[in-house]
């Protein structure tokens, strides 16, 4: 029913056309296909990072490491993929307390 009056007043194409357009944009840059999870009246869209970022572990080079402060480089570290928030920030806060 909303779908039909925001098609009416233009503020959507066609339902459906945002799913179209996001599976050909993620096959089109070689992405995986989004997780597409229906939560009642809301939709959940899980997006994957590139398979080009899932297959390197992202290393600074040395001399970017070079007189950078331990917290600095501890932070450094922690930028891997699929490592979450909620495991990043005790780590964080730990440095800027004791560190």
């Amino acid at each position: 029913m909303i779908a039909r009056v925001f098609h009416e007043l233009q503020l959507m194409e066609v339902w459906g056309s945002g799913y179209k357009r996001c599976m050909e944009d993620c096959r089109l840059g070689d992405y995986l296909a989004p997780e597409w999870l229906e939560l009642g009246a809301a939709v959940r869209v899980t997006f994957s990072p590139h398979q080009r970022t899932l297959t390197k572990e992202p290393q600074p080079p040395q001399e970017v490491l070079h007189g950078l402060l331990e917290r600095q480089k501890t932070i450094l570290s922690l930028f891997q993929p699929g490592l979450q928030l909620k495991y990043i920030r005790p780590i964080v806060e730990l440095t800027s307390i004791h560190g």
